[in-house]
């Protein structure tokens, strides 16, 4: 979960499409505000939820790269290519909810703060909700991609040698 008020890669999109970015995404190198794909990829990222989500930010950043030894800040390179090493790093922690009481429980309380979150409007989405939408639509109706993917795509494939038109449906 990209902890900025949008992912890196929806940065990189952008860019590949030639999109400029909405207001309050990002900020160029010497901290102004920019709807720049470009100048966003060289300055930053701006934190959801104001101050509180930039503390939240900095942790998570502090976690998934000081601590485990990965790439931080602008040393984290490499996220969104085939070809370069990627620095970032990963922390998982893994809890036993068992160890806090009975586990059914646990789930079924679980299950009635969910139902209690969709409840409060038609809106509200629980965190994979728009992934398993995507999912299905994906499957029902295949995989969009614009021209200029198709040709970085196409470009991988031929160095690989792969034949990327038999697996593309018109």
């Amino acid at each position: 979960m990209a902890t900025s008020v949008t992912a890196r890669g929806k940065i990189i999109e952008s860019k590949r499409k030639g999109l400029d970015l909405p207001d309050g995404w990002a900020l160029d190198k010497d901290g102004n505000p920019t709807n720049d794909p470009e100048a966003a990829l060289e300055g930053s990222i701006l934190p959801f939820g104001g101050f509180k989500g930039y503390a939240l930010s900095l942790l998570i950043e502090i976690l998934t790269g000081p601590l485990v030894q990965a790439g931080y800040g602008l040393g984290v390179s490499g996220t969104a290519s085939p070809t370069n090493d990627c620095t970032k790093g990963d922390l998982y922690v893994v809890i036993d909810p068992s160890k806090f009481g009975d586990f059914g429980e646990f789930v079924a309380n679980t299950e009635d703060f969910v139902s209690q979150v969709r409840a409060t409007g038609e809106t509200v989405a629980i965190p994979g909700d728009l992934e398993v939408k995507r999912i299905a639509d994906a499957e029902a109706n295949g995989v969009a991609i614009d021209e200029k993917l198709y040709e970085q795509l196409k470009e991988i494939c031929d160095d690989l040698n792969i034949d990327i038109d038999s697996y593309i449906e018109e």
